[in-house]
């Protein structure tokens, strides 16, 4: 709910459907695919799983400062 509420004021209401499309997509797929990643990671090695987690996350961390400023600025959230 919350990341629907994030969207619905980062996009024009004609874009609405679509973009609640792709999220709801996507995260079905990673539903999906999770767990099988899980399970193939795990069996690498019983650290594999958090190792993989972790490089993910630290991924994730520097690409919201990448792209953060360009999109903060341009539509600031309203209070």
């Amino acid at each position: 709910p919350c990341l629907s509420a994030l969207i619905s004021q980062k996009v024009s209401e004609k874009e609405q459907g679509l973009v609640f499309g792709i999220t709801q997509s996507l995260g079905s797929l990673a539903r999906a695919i999770g767990p099988f990643i899980g399970l193939w990671s795990f069996s690498k090695g019983i650290a594999y799983p958090y190792w993989m987690g972790a490089c993910t996350m630290g991924l994730l961390f520097l690409l919201n400062f990448l792209l953060l400023p360009r999109y903060a600025s341009k539509s600031p959230l309203k209070a």
